[in-house]
């Protein structure tokens, strides 16, 4: 019963399917042949009665759905990615933690000489949980089509909606009290100076896991920067992603326009912990990236039944915190390849 990436929205459309009825959604399930790690998370979601109880983020965990889901997250999602790429420091939530602030030196001993000892400096950070929810619209049509197309699109907005809530916060919280640095010029020589002020700050031992973060726009000015000699200045850099002086770059909207990100996520604890999902066909909702809360007088709410849709909510319970001051460094105002 190998869980599948596709297995959480498999739920989701399951329990759109019912009406939000999970002793309904379960038999759906079954008669529809749903996978079997989805037909026993629907099963354990009766008793729980909601999808947010503990009974049931126990089953979506003991089912490998959760780590399926996050591992499909790879490429929708930097802190996924720097999580299954094993750079974050992982640690469970809502536990202290000792970690290793100032290594022990070695030393090379003479004979019959004595040895000396070194303190080893520990710090004990608290990951906290937090929430980050990933809100999707789609037709009740969709909700109800078997095809394969149908179910993809279900699967790839879920994961951009989760993907995206994700990053924002994780984003707000490794900056924290960070002060930006500010870019110095345009040119490809400025870009060098800059950079090399990142890693002064960030890069101080061997052992760290380096990632550059950084919106499209400064992708697409660093991808296409010239040298003087007329040859990209970084050629292992795209406006996707790729590399920049041999350090991986990620591509993220949740930075913003003009930023570049150097992270150690040796330096950085994370996990997530679960993701639940619910459903509801009966919710009236803003349709507004930036919906005013509470709603006003000029909000235009819209009624989920009149209009024939549903709402899909994703809910990731995750915890993400900076152990040293120095495992993130910010540069602000880029304008490469900008003319004078």
């Amino acid at each position: 019963m190998k869980a599948r990436s596709t297995d959480l929205s498999t739920i989701a459309k399951m329990i759109a399917l019912s009406g939000g009825n999970l002793v309904q959604a379960s038999y759906v399930a079954e008669s529809t042949r749903a996978p079997e790690s989805v037909q026993v998370v629907l099963r354990a979601a009766v008793d729980a009665g909601t999808t947010s109880d503990p009974a049931f983020a126990a089953a979506l965990v003991d089912s490998g759905i959760v780590g399926a889901f996050v591992e499909a997250l790879r490429s929708k999602s930097i802190f996924a990615r720097m999580l299954i790429d094993g750079g974050l420091v992982r640690m469970p939530l809502r536990t202290s933690a000792a970690v290793v602030a100032a290594d022990a030196s070695g030393y090379v001993v003479g004979e019959r000489m004595p040895v000396p000892v070194s303190a080893l400096a520990l710090s004990g950070p608290h990951l906290a949980q937090h929430k980050a929810a990933g809100l999707i619209v789609i037709s009740s049509e969709l909700v109800r089509s078997i095809s394969p197309a149908a179910r993809a699109l279900l699967d790839n907005s879920l994961r951009a909606a989760v993907g995206s809530a994700l990053d924002a916060k994780f984003i707000d919280l490794i900056t924290d009290g960070i002060t930006s640095l500010a870019a110095s010029g345009a040119t490809a020589a400025a870009a060098l100076v800059d950079l090399r002020a990142l890693l002064d700050l960030v890069n101080h031992n061997a052992g760290g896991a380096l990632y550059w973060l950084m919106p499209a726009n400064v992708a697409n000015a660093g991808s296409t920067l010239a040298a003087a000699s007329g040859h990209l200045m970084f050629p292992g850099l795209s406006p996707t992603g790729g590399e920049l002086l041999g350090v991986p770059v990620l591509v993220s909207d949740a930075v913003l326009d003009g930023h570049i990100m150097l992270v150690d996520a040796s330096g950085i604890g994370g996990e997530i912990e679960t993701v639940s999902v619910s459903v509801s066909q009966e919710a009236t909702i803003q349709m507004d990236s930036a919906p005013n809360s509470p709603p006003n007088a000029g909000a235009v709410m819209t009624s989920l039944w009149q209009t024939n849709r549903s709402a899909l909510l994703a809910t990731a319970h995750f915890g993400a915190e900076r152990f040293r001051s120095n495992a993130v460094a910010v540069l602000d105002g880029i304008s490469w390849g900008d003319a004078p």
